[in-house]
C-alpha cells in the first residue's frame, strides 16, 4: 500500500509539472509537492507501535 502512495504522488508531481509547462497552472504542481512531502516525512511502522498505542 506504501508503494501505491509514493506512486500516486510521483504521477501528481509528473502530472503537476506537464500541467505547470502546458496552462501555466501551479495548483496541481503544488498538491503534489505537499503529498510528497507528507508521504517522505519518517513513519514507523505500525508492527512497531509500542502495544500502549492500541
Amino acid at each position: 500500500m506504501r508503494m501505491f502512495w509514493n506512486f500516486a504522488a510521483l504521477a501528481f508531481i509528473v502530472g503537476g509539472i506537464i500541467s505547470y509547462v502546458s496552462f501555466k497552472n501551479p495548483i496541481i504542481f503544488t498538491i503534489g509537492m505537499l503529498l510528497m512531502l507528507y508521504q517522505t516525512r519518517p513513519i514507523m511502522p505500525e508492527e512497531n507501535l509500542p502495544k500502549k498505542f492500541y
